[in-house]
């Protein structure tokens, strides 16, 4: 009796070990490994359970794309280390100015970011926006070959959901906007619509 006791005493601990383990896989699978933000996957996650909840409460949600102006060029020139750390730089200052609970930045792939806002209007995601750019512009990471300093351009969108709407036309309106930033001349920020 005292050996099942023991035994059952030992899978219970081996257990909650393994259940930890598994949160801890599971959080690690969720971080971007360069920048130490979400990644795309948390993104995907987060954003699908925003729609949700934007639509039940009929509340607005924003999306800004971000993409480093250049990047290539940038990391011809400099390396690939350099071009890690300006990562790693963009995605902290990102990172410092979303600040509310329910917000999100994420690193959508290459030199990519996205940050999604959380019942945010256009008008205050273009702000939230421009903070960043002239935020990552003040950053001063030197770039001789493209301009004097590293920038991002912005596309902005934001939508109240309803039952008609496809949670994908958020993303490619945000899409949409960046580009337009990009043919604009870059380091800039274009609202959708």
């Amino acid at each position: 009796r005292i050996i099942q006791i023991t035994f059952y005493l030992f899978l219970l601990h081996t257990n909650e070990k393994l259940k930890v383990a598994n949160l801890k896989l599971e959080r690690i699978s969720l971080i971007d490994g360069l920048t130490l933000i979400e990644n795309r996957r948390a993104f995907d996650i987060e954003y699908n359970k925003a729609w949700k909840i934007s639509l039940r409460e009929g509340m607005p949600l924003a999306l800004i794309m971000i993409d480093i102006d250049r990047f290539k060029i940038f990391n011809d020139t400099y390396g690939h280390l350099s071009g890690d750390q300006a990562l790693i730089r963009i995605a902290e200052v990102i990172k410092d100015v979303i600040k509310r609970p329910g917000d999100l930045a994420a690193r959508y792939g290459g030199e990519e970011f996205v940050v999604m806002l959380m019942n945010t209007t256009a008008n205050e995601a273009a702000a939230v926006a421009e903070e960043i750019r002239t935020s990552v512009e003040a950053l001063r990471i030197e770039s001789r070959e493209i301009e004097n300093v590293v920038t991002v351009s912005l596309g902005v969108a934001s939508v109240v959901p309803d039952r008609e709407m496809d949670s994908v036309w958020l993303i490619d309106d945000a899409d949409r906007a960046l580009y337009k930033a990009k043919a604009a001349g870059r380091n800039k920020v274009v609202v959708w619509g």
